[in-house]
């Protein structure tokens, strides 16, 4: 079996880009496609191109970067939902029960750190932030590297997952005039953070999960 050379895989992409994508993982899945299609005949790239042409049409394409969108946000959220119920599945079980048992048992002292709490609370706040600033700097340094015009649907996706935090900090801010909510009491504190850190743990693990496109007809 041949395989494609830098030069022709240079003009794949060339020919690639004109196509309607939208998405950088669809347009690395056709490419990858083709290039295995070109690799497995014993035609020219360019018939490759013509032949696959007819089955990967702009409409197509078109509903590739629809399909993809859809099943990236069902799969983010499957994914966070998955993370979070593993919290309470063994073995995992063992070590958030210690975590919660320590958690209740130390929450008078606790609530009694305001400043400690409070840093708490804002420093997992911002962590889902500082994730997204990790996912925009390798968006931006993989545009520069291959193709500048196409978006990653994993970073649109990522940054509604920040709206939890932003909302909880929102109702934070607006739950008194002079305390927040955290100030209530001490079981709803311990229970506000140990919820954090589990969304946090569940950002971090869809952060780095590599969600393919799924090329269905």
């Amino acid at each position: 079996m041949k395989m494609i050379t830098p030069k022709e895989l240079e003009r794949l992409k060339n020919r690639l880009i004109r196509k309607p994508f939208v998405y950088e993982q669809v347009y690395l899945e056709v490419l990858d496609h083709y290039a295995a299609a070109y690799e497995a005949s014993d035609q020219s790239l360019d018939a490759t191109i013509e032949e696959q042409d007819q089955e990967f049409t702009n409409l197509k394409i078109f509903n590739f970067n629809e399909t993809y969108k859809k099943e990236l946000d069902k799969q983010v959220l499957r994914d966070h939902l998955r993370v979070l119920t593993d919290l309470l599945r063994m073995p995992q079980l063992i070590v958030t029960s210690l975590i919660v048992l320590l958690g209740f048992y130390f929450d008078d002292v606790l609530f009694e750190a305001s400043n400690l709490k409070l840093t708490l609370f804002f420093a997992l706040a911002f962590i889902p932030f500082v994730i997204l600033g990790y996912i925009a700097i390798k968006a931006m340094k993989r545009k520069q590297e291959i193709l500048w015009e196409l978006k990653t649907a994993h970073f649109n996706v990522m940054f509604l997952s920040c709206l939890i935090p932003v909302n909880l900090v929102h109702v934070n801010s607006i739950s008194s005039a002079k305390n927040s909510i955290m100030d209530i009491n001490a079981p709803l504190t311990v229970v506000i953070l140990l919820t954090q850190v589990a969304m946090c743990i569940s950002i971090i693990h869809v952060t780095v999960t590599n969600i393919k496109p799924v090329l269905a007809s």
